[in-house]
């Protein structure tokens, strides 16, 4: 039977340090067989965290009708905007036909992070100066945690004096411990602003904003 030259390429996925780099080539200048001439590569794929490793983190607001089949794979629309009904006591609520707000995150890192929110400033009509012309909010939801569910959270408010802007953010999702490099989630958003009956009349509108932060990188 005709021998044949064999050049094995070996594709190895490996976790870093259990496997030597590969040799790259393989050749044999002997006279003698030819056969069994190796040549390997080594491949990897870092996702234990680090600068030097991948990630790949996707976070938004939707209006789609999340389910406890949420993935990394679901495809979601992005909500740009969120519309507010009045109620009797003359507050922007949600309206019992408005589908709900959800803060959304789509994680592939093996990295620890965590997700904040916060409402960049008042409500106001656009160009507002005027006290009468700024309004109240706050935006409330359950935390997520890493092994559980996390407490009740507010930013915003209905009170006077209150402070916005991401130095009153709070947490979303704190994924502090990482034990899957894949990583999907939603809350959702209740939303409520002060009364309008002693405000200018105008179309108000203001920020929510979400934040993904590092947070100290385990070895890789």
């Amino acid at each position: 039977m005709k021998r044949c030259i064999v050049i094995l390429l070996s594709l190895l996925l490996i976790i870093p340090g259990l496997f030597a780099v590969g040799t790259g080539v393989g050749e044999n200048e002997s006279q003698g067989t030819i056969d069994g001439v190796q040549a390997t590569t080594e491949v990897t794929l870092n996702v234990g965290g680090g600068e030097a490793s991948s990630n790949k983190v996707k976070v938004g607001f939707t209006t789609d009708a999340l389910s406890g089949s949420f993935s990394n794979k679901t495809e979601v629309d992005p909500a740009t905007t969120f519309t507010l009904s009045l109620n009797e006591q003359g507050q922007g609520v949600h309206s019992e036909t408005t589908p709900n707000l959800y803060a959304f995150w789509q994680i592939t890192s093996g990295s620890p992070l965590e997700i904040k929110l916060y409402a960049n400033d008042k409500m106001q009509i656009s160009g507002a100066d005027a006290d009468n012309e700024k309004l109240d909010w706050q935006a409330t939801w359950t935390s997520e945690v890493a092994g559980g569910t996390g407490e009740s959270q507010v930013i915003g408010s209905l009170e006077s004096g209150h402070t916005y802007g991401d130095t009153d953010s709070k947490i979303v999702f704190d994924r502090s411990s990482v034990t899957t490099v894949g990583d999907a989630g939603y809350v959702p958003i209740t939303l409520t602003t002060a009364s309008v009956f002693d405000k200018a009349p105008g179309a108000y509108s203001g920020t929510l904003t979400l934040v993904v932060n590092a947070k100290d990188t385990q070895s890789t």
